[in-house]
């Protein structure tokens, strides 16, 4: 009897936490909803090229797992694949070329590969402090509140940007759809030439793979930074309930 009564009663708290967290969550951008039936509806910018100012909607299932909610929980993580190739050239610099193409996917099948240009790319020598970011152009403020973009080197038509030469123990890269930076070690310390080649996997229809979020109250917080879901603090990175 008394085991009886704990399992009804673990399955009574389930049930009553499930049902507080069904609704709609947006803010200006993404909206979410989550279903009685354990499916989601999302309407989401694009989180790979956001410059581009497009939204995708799609659709998919939900589970709880701990405190969080997972959506698309059958669907591993694409990651990039991110490799180093390194020579001895002429010069008194270090050359780092950027290689970027994309691998999209639709409907869980590869449809194909192509060079895409980025809009601004974090790297780094040695050290997260010795970063630099990388774009085809300066790249300003659309507003007030945006945070300045500092430390831009500007690349030229290959993607190079030449620095001052320097020992190169690791290099560290990291742009948008990365979960985390990825850090790369040469192995000849008498390279001057590094060219990083980055194969960034995509779905077309930007579907959530295994996405966690935390719902507390009347907010979802949905937007990780470099691998974390923040949940206090600073970040402004939760969809208010409507509905």
């Amino acid at each position: 009897m008394t085991c009886l009564f704990l399992l009804t009663n673990v399955l009574e708290n389930g049930q009553t936490r499930t049902e507080k967290i069904i609704g709609r969550y947006s803010d200006d951008v993404t909206q979410l909803e989550l279903k009685a039936d354990s499916t989601y509806v999302l309407i989401t910018p694009d989180y790979v090229f956001p410059y581009t100012y497009q939204s995708f909607a799609n659709r998919g299932n939900w589970t709880m797992a701990g405190n969080a909610v997972v959506l698309n929980p059958g669907k591993k993580p694409r990651l990039p694949e991110v490799s180093l190739i390194e020579r001895v050239i002429s010069g008194d610099s270090i050359e780092i070329k950027i290689n970027y193409q994309t691998e999209v996917y639709e409907n869980e099948v590869l449809k194909g590969q192509e060079p895409r240009e980025f809009e601004l790319m974090t790297l780094y020598i040695n050290k997260p402090k010795n970063y630099r970011h990388l774009v085809h152009h300066p790249v300003n403020r659309v507003c007030a509140f945006a945070p300045r973009v500092k430390n831009q080197y500007v690349v030229d038509h290959t993607n190079t940007v030449k620095l001052a030469k320097q020992n190169v123990e690791k290099i560290g890269v990291y742009t948008y759809g990365f979960l985390k930076t990825v850090e790369l070690f040469p192995t000849n310390p008498n390279a001057n030439y590094y060219e990083v080649k980055i194969i960034q996997p995509i779905d077309k229809e930007r579907m959530p793979r295994s996405k966690k979020v935390i719902v507390k109250g009347n907010k979802a917080f949905y937007y990780e930074y470099r691998g974390t879901l923040p949940t206090s603090g600073l970040w402004i990175n939760s969809l208010k309930r409507i509905q």
